[in-house]
C-alpha cells in the first residue's frame, strides 16, 4: 500500500490480480491498474515526480511500471532468472531519492538495485543466514537518510545505501515477520507486523 500526495491510496489486490487506487477512506474507486497483465501484485511504490508506479509481481517475476494518472502500463523491470537483473518471485520494491528502484528478489535471496532507466546496477545484499545477508527477503524500504531496511521472516536488518550491513534492529521476540512501515524519521522509528504464539502483533522499534 502507498499513500499518494493527493490523499489517494494505491494498494495491491492480489485476489483480483490488480492494483487499486481509492480515496483516503478506502471507499471510492478511482482507478484499476494491470487488469489482464499482472498476476500476483505484492509490494509497490510511486515516484511522485515522474508519476510512475512500480509493482512487484510474485508470479510474473518482474516489476511492472504504470502511469498513475491514466493507468497505462509503461514497461517492466527484470525477467525470470538468476542472473543479475533477473528475478524470482520479487515481493517488494522501493525507490532511492534519485529514482533508482531497489527490489527484494525473494526467490533469489538478494536485494537488487536498478537505475532510473531500469538498467541493472548491482546486487546490494546477497544470500546467507548470517547477519548482513538475507534469506527470502519479503520487504524493503528506504528511510530519509537513504538507509535500506530489509525484512525477512526472522529479522529486520539495516544497511547503508551501498548495501553495507549496519546492524539488526529487531529483538528476535517473534516467530514470523510480515511487513514494515517507517513511522517517523526524527526519531527514526519503524513499525513491524509480527506473529508470536499464533498471535499477530505490531512492534515498534527505534533505530
Amino acid at each position: 500500500m502507498h499513500q499518494m500526495g493527493d490523499g489517494h491510496i494505491v494498494y495491491s489486490d492480489f485476489l483480483n490480480e490488480t492494483v487499486v487506487m481509492c480515496d483516503d477512506k478506502f471507499q471510492q474507486i478511482i482507478r484499476i491498474f494491470g487488469k489482464g497483465k499482472i498476476k500476483h501484485p505484492c509490494g509497490l511504490t510511486v515516484n511522485k515526480e515522474t508519476r510512475t508506479m512500480y509493482v512487484a509481481d510474485w508470479e510474473c517475476h518482474c516489476v511492472f511500471k504504470f502511469n498513475v494518472d491514466n493507468g497505462e502500463c509503461i514497461g517492466t523491470i527484470g525477467s525470470e532468472g538468476t542472473k543479475g537483473g533477473q528475478m524470482v518471485r520479487p515481493c517488494s520494491v522501493t525507490l532511492t531519492k534519485e529514482g533508482n528502484p531497489i527490489v527484494a528478489d525473494c526467490g533469489n535471496h538478494r536485494i537488487q538495485m536498478f537505475d532510473a532507466n531500469d538498467k541493472f546496477m548491482r546486487i546490494l545484499v546477497c544470500r546467507g543466514k548470517e547477519d548482513g545477508h538475507v534469506l527470502h527477503p519479503d520487504y524493503v524500504a528506504i528511510d530519509s537518510e537513504e538507509n535500506i531496511l530489509v525484512v525477512t521472516k526472522d529479522k529486520v536488518q539495516l544497511f547503508d545505501q551501498n548495501g553495507a550491513f549496519i546492524r539488526r534492529i529487531d529483538d528476535g521476540c517473534f516467530t514470523s515477520l510480515f511487513g514494515i512501515e517507517i513511522m517517523t524519521n526524527q526519531p527514526r522509528r519503524i513499525v513491524v507486523t509480527t506473529t508470536n504464539n499464533e498471535k499477530d502483533n505490531l512492534k515498534i522499534y527505534n533505530y
